[in-house]
C-alpha cells in the first residue's frame, strides 16, 4: 500500500517527471525554496510541491519551516500525503551544535521529535548523541516510543 487503500501491484514502472524550482540563496539571512512537480509515479500521476523558508536570526540560530504536499492519482486510487516539518539549530560554537527536528504527516497522524547532539573537538574526530521521541496526534499526544543512540567516529590517516 502506497497511500490509504491504495496497493501498487508489483512490475517495472517509468517515470518522467517536469518540475519548477525557485530558490534562494542559502548564504542570505531569510531562504525560500519552492519546487512543483508533476509527472508519473507508479501506474498513475502525481503533483508534488515542496515549500521551504528559513532563516538566520543570528549566526548561532537558524530555523527553517517545511511543507511538502504529494497529490497522486493511481489505477487503484487517488490519495495526498501531506508532511509538515519544522527545524531549528543552536550553534554554541563550530565545534558544537544542537539540532532540534520534529514532523507531521496525515497518514499516520504522528508526530516525531528528534534532538541531535553533534560535537566535532577536531575535523577527523565527532560524537553525536540522537534523542528520538513519537507521538499519536489521533487521541492527543500519546507517546509511541523513545530511543537514544549515540555514535563516535574517529578518522585514522597513516
Amino acid at each position: 500500500m502506497i497511500g490509504p487503500g491504495v496497493p501498487v501491484p508489483a512490475g517495472v514502472y517509468d517515470t518522467d517527471r517536469a518540475s519548477l524550482w525557485l530558490r534562494t540563496g542559502s548564504s542570505r539571512r531569510f531562504r525560500f525554496n519552492g519546487t512543483v512537480s508533476y509527472g508519473g509515479l507508479y501506474d498513475g500521476t502525481a503533483w508534488q510541491t515542496s515549500l521551504s523558508l528559513g532563516g538566520k536570526a543570528s549566526r548561532f540560530l537558524h530555523a527553517f519551516l517545511d511543507y511538502n504536499l504529494l497529490d497522486a492519482s493511481l489505477a487503484h486510487g487517488r490519495f495526498e500525503i501531506h508532511n509538515l516539518g519544522v527545524r531549528a539549530d543552536v550553534l554554541f560554537s563550530p565545534d558544537l551544535a544542537l539540532m532540534l527536528v520534529g514532523q507531521w504527516d496525515n497518514l499516520s497522524e504522528d508526530f516525531g521529535m528528534n534532538f541531535r547532539l553533534r560535537w566535532t573537538p577536531r575535523p577527523d574526530r565527532e560524537l553525536v548523541i540522537v534523542f528520538s521521541q513519537n507521538v499519536s496526534t489521533l487521541a492527543g499526544w500519546q507517546p509511541l516510543g523513545s530511543r537514544l543512540v549515540s555514535k563516535a567516529a574517529w578518522t585514522f590517516r597513516f
